[in-house]
């Protein structure tokens, strides 16, 4: 409402801005073309699922992925939420050492504004009311070591929730809390990452979705590796940059 008084205002005096509306409409853009519209605005569109990458690895390979597909072949609701906390529990030390997470940020971090801390906080609040021990946890080995299995647990009780949800009902479209990602485009491939909604995607992957639908906030380019923000920051050299993209496009 504000911020058409601001345009109506703006176009008296020759100015117009482009109100940046993706909340239910979704745009079939092929990923190459989206440096033609996100200078624009976000761009919700359908991305392959198979394409999805978590930090570096391909969705297919992360435990939560793998606790899905092992529930689904079990025969009520209780074995699958029993199977999903067993393979996220006990299997979860062979996955920390296969896992492939080796840095902490994405060298291409572009902001860290405000407005997004607040609605990470509002968030995490949410989480913590509907899963009681439930907080932001810190990837580091010692506090991985103190609370492991209960972060498994509950993390377990939040993805039996989310397939369960998913697979009744299907994926809410008009849900305001988007599957967020970032597109990488390297030169002759291309991939996105998880920024939000890490459980939705492993559980509409392991449903069968080929397609899901992804807000896209901003794209990264190979070639632009010298001038992402931590590199220009000192905190990744360039070649591990790019040894950090080349990782991520190949899962």
């Amino acid at each position: 409402m504000i911020a058409s008084k601001i345009n109506s205002m703006l176009k008296k005096i020759g100015y117009e801005i482009k109100v940046c509306d993706y909340k239910n409409t979704i745009k079939n853009i092929e990923p190459q073309a989206f440096i033609y519209h996100t200078k624009l605005q976000p761009i919700y569109t359908y991305l392959q699922t198979n394409k999805a990458r978590a930090g570096e690895m391909s969705i297919e390979k992360t435990k939560y992925v793998v606790a899905c597909h092992k529930s689904l072949q079990c025969e009520n609701d209780r074995q699958i939420q029993e199977s999903i906390i067993d393979t996220m529990t006990n299997n979860y030390a062979l996955y920390k050492k296969n896992s492939k997470k080796k840095y902490k940020a994405k060298p291409w971090v572009i902001d860290n504004n405000n407005d997004n801390d607040i609605k990470l906080n509002k968030k995490q609040l949410k989480l913590k009311r509907k899963y009681p021990g439930y907080s932001d946890y810190v990837y580091t080995d010692d506090a991985f070591k103190k609370r492991e299995k209960e972060r498994m647990i509950i993390e377990s009780k939040r993805l039996y929730d989310v397939l369960m949800s998913i697979r009744r009902n299907g994926y809410n479209l008009k849900s305001k809390d988007k599957i967020g990602g970032i597109l990488l485009l390297g030169k002759n491939d291309w991939t996105w990452q998880i920024s939000n909604g890490n459980h939705r995607v492993s559980a509409m992957h392991a449903l069968g979705y080929e397609k899901i639908p992804v807000l896209i906030k901003y794209v990264v380019y190979e070639q632009d590796y010298k001038y992402w923000p931590l590199v220009r920051e000192g905190l990744y050299s360039e070649e591990e940059a790019l040894e950090y993209f080349l990782s991520c496009m190949k899962g």
